[in-house]
């Protein structure tokens, strides 16, 4: 009976950690699940017969010598056709680093790709070595699966220098971005797709960075902006407190009311107040 444990494998200079399941290929004749998703990125190497993957609706096939790499949280359901079947399974994780923003830009939903005949033979290593007892076995699995991986993102061009270099932008420039679409965006309906696109960035890859540089979701970082410029508004212009809710993109507002109170704790109408009580102490 395969046992799952996590097995940590090192990949480039930056010595990233990739966690892997050395359980995951105890089905490999097979592939009967429910519909599901998993928080780690699921690698499938088709090495005999054929089968069918429906994610998000799309339904794409699978032959020999085919994989496929599904992103976390991506739900899928598979289907395998009659006839022999044979595949790797290989769940992973990469903890955060260069790699690990490289593989989120190269797989938003699901990557498809064919595979060579060194990856299938080591494939095929993997699952001799998982139920062999000789000695050593755990040392030959983490450098299958070292290789493995290793050979996988070469083929999918995760580790060009190149394309590297274009995926993941200079943070100072993404930071000055974000502060400037913000900036101009807040009192309108500036959307978390067009801040992505900007940054040629995928939605999950925007909410990894708002949430490093920030500490905020797409959300929270707009409400923030909002709640900002209206303080402002209301401790230095006369401003009703509806043309302060227009000017900071509320169509209604009650709602603006509602928001202002939960992140201030106080009433437009008393924040405004107790600036002015606090300037005429002053004076």
């Amino acid at each position: 009976m395969a046992v799952e444990k996590i097995t940590r494998v090192l990949l480039g200079d930056e010595r990233i950690s990739v966690k892997v399941m050395t359980g995951a290929g105890a089905d490999r004749g097979s592939w009967d699940t429910k519909r599901h998703s998993n928080a780690e990125y699921e690698l499938h190497i088709v090495l005999k017969g054929r089968c069918r993957v429906s994610i998000d609706e799309k339904n794409c096939v699978l032959e020999a010598g085919n994989a496929i790499i599904i992103a976390p949280g991506q739900y899928h359901l598979p289907a395998v056709e009659p006839g022999e079947f044979e595949r790797l399974s290989l769940p992973f994780s990469i903890q955060e680093g260069r790699l690990a923003r490289l593989l989120e830009g190269k797989v938003e939903d699901y990557l498809l790709f064919a595979v060579s005949a060194e990856t299938a033979y080591v494939s095929r290593r993997i699952f001799d070595e998982s139920t062999c007892r000789k000695p050593f076995r755990d040392d030959v699995l983490l450098a299958l699966y070292t290789l493995l991986l290793a050979d996988v993102f070469r083929t999918v061009g995760l580790l060009d220098e190149k394309k590297a270099n274009s995926e993941i932008q200079n943070v100072d420039q993404r930071t000055s971005t974000i502060d400037d679409f913000f900036e101009k965006h807040f009192n309108e309906y500036g959307t978390e797709e067009a801040l992505a696109r900007n940054l040629h960035l995928s939605k999950r890859q925007l909410a990894r960075v708002l949430n490093e540089k920030y500490g905020m979701s797409f959300r929270e970082k707009l409400l923030s902006t909002r709640m900002d410029h209206a303080g402002w508004l209301l401790r230095t212009t006369g401003l009703k407190v509806g043309e302060i809710s227009a000017a900071v993109g509320y169509s209604s507002e009650g709602s603006f009311f509602k928001m202002f109170k939960e992140y201030y704790k106080v009433t437009p109408q008393k924040y405004r107040a107790s600036f002015r009580a606090e300037d005429r102490a002053g004076k």
